[in-house]
């Protein structure tokens, strides 16, 4: 945006995104001043404006994929000093306005949608500090969002959710504990919702959060555990179906993974 509070064109974070999205070598370096100007025209960008925000937001998930590529490929690229940390700034800025404002205040589904995904695409940047003290609140509020926004909403929650845990579960193994039960209670529910086969997003969330379940796994074995057999041996036929789907996935995991687990 100019200085005068002129909006910033659409096309233009269209150009920008799918430049960095096809060419990560050359643009990854550029991308810290980029996403830094996009997080202030979000904070003065209209409400109503959907198209400006639909295209910063299908940017910004651009921008974290070509910044993972690179740092993933870090041996080949011309800056060898980026990392994930260099982004923490942007990271916090961009989610907490997604977080507080943008997902409660928008309108249109298909936004929120993409807000979700955006949420979920900067949470590898954001800095221990803040997801340590706004992660499980933020994982706490989200879970809500399953029965606000629908179905057709569960699987970018699913994977904003997974995202946060697993960023919140690499800084602190009790980083979770005061909201272990309602996550582990949501994503036993997605993963008991049978995937439609015809409709893609049904089959990715429920690997999505079968994979949460992996991550807690690490850290909280015992819990996991003890919560599918109980699960199990519960009278609903959907209940046990999805505590042995979730068991399978884990016994079938590397050994190394669960180490002293499969006692």
């Amino acid at each position: 945006p100019s200085s005068t509070g002129t909006p910033i064109n659409p096309a233009v974070i269209e150009t920008l995104a799918s430049l960095a999205y096809h060419h990560p070598h050359h643009c990854v370096p550029f991308l810290k001043a980029i996403l830094s100007t996009l997080a202030h025209a979000m904070k003065n960008t209209k409400q109503t404006d959907v198209v400006t925000k639909s295209e910063i937001c299908k940017a910004i998930c651009r921008f974290c994929d070509a910044i993972l590529d690179y740092i993933s490929n870090i041996s080949e690229m011309p800056d060898p000093s980026v990392t994930v940390a260099h982004f923490h700034v942007e990271g916090d800025s961009i989610f907490d306005i997604l977080y507080t404002t943008w997902l409660p205040s928008t309108k249109e589904t298909k936004v929120k949608l993409q807000a979700l995904e955006c949420m979920a695409a900067c949470t590898p940047f954001l800095s221990r500090d803040n997801v340590l003290e706004k992660g499980p609140p933020s994982v706490s509020a989200l879970i809500t969002l399953y029965k606000k926004l629908g179905p057709s909403a569960n699987l970018e929650v699913t994977t904003c959710i997974s995202q946060l845990i697993e960023a919140i579960t690499k800084v602190s193994a009790i980083g979770l504990d005061n909201v272990l039960d309602q996550v582990l209670n949501a994503m036993f529910a997605q993963v008991c919702i049978l995937p439609d086969y015809s409709k893609s997003n049904t089959v990715k969330n429920h690997f999505e959060a079968i994979r949460c379940f992996d991550l807690l796994m690490k850290f909280y074995p015992e819990k996991v555990v003890s919560g599918l057999i109980q699960k199990y041996e519960s009278p609903d036929e959907r209940h046990k179906i999805g505590a042995l789907t979730i068991m399978k996935h884990l016994l079938n995991l590397p050994t190394k993974t669960l180490n002293y687990r499969l006692e």
